[in-house]
């Protein structure tokens, strides 16, 4: 499933972003020239982010930036950003990210397999360990390609 939202094209790497809306918006474009989503889903990830807070970060080092189906998404799909230097989402060192795994869905469950998929693939130290060290998008789409179902 994750290998089918997330396309190799859609892996793309980053320095540093000075403010992480910046980096909000470079992990989105995939999405957005896909024609996933409306450029008004990237407005809602970042308005949300700054109402509720770094919610996104979902684990050390993963952010999963996203928006409720209504906000303009179009299509299921995945997006992938790995930036050099973290992204500071708030002043606490927790709340910061490399690898920003931007996502939508046009309903809160067909999405639920690949999201499934992408925390395992995290919770393994030697998977995510791989992912981190990843120099190319190949790469990245070869691991992905070795995650299975």
């Amino acid at each position: 499933m994750l290998q089918d939202i997330l396309p190799v094209e859609s892996i793309r790497f980053a320095d540093r972003f000075d403010d992480w809306r910046d980096a909000v918006r470079a992990a989105c474009q995939p999405l957005l020239e896909r024609g996933a989503i409306e450029p008004a889903y990237i407005d809602a990830i970042i308005e949300n982010v700054e109402k509720i807070g770094p919610y996104i970060v979902i684990a050390p080092d993963v952010a999963i930036p996203h928006a409720r189906p209504e906000a303009g998404a179009k299509a299921i799909a995945m997006s992938l950003l790995k930036v050099s230097e973290p992204v500071a989402f708030s002043d606490d060192p927790e709340h910061q990210a490399r690898l920003l795994f931007a996502f939508s869905a046009t309903d809160s469950h067909s999405h639920q397999r690949a999201l499934k998929q992408l925390a395992h693939w995290i919770m393994d130290e030697a998977k995510f360990a791989e992912l981190q060290a990843a120099t190319s998008p190949e790469v990245i789409a070869a691991l992905i390609a070795s995650l299975g179902d």
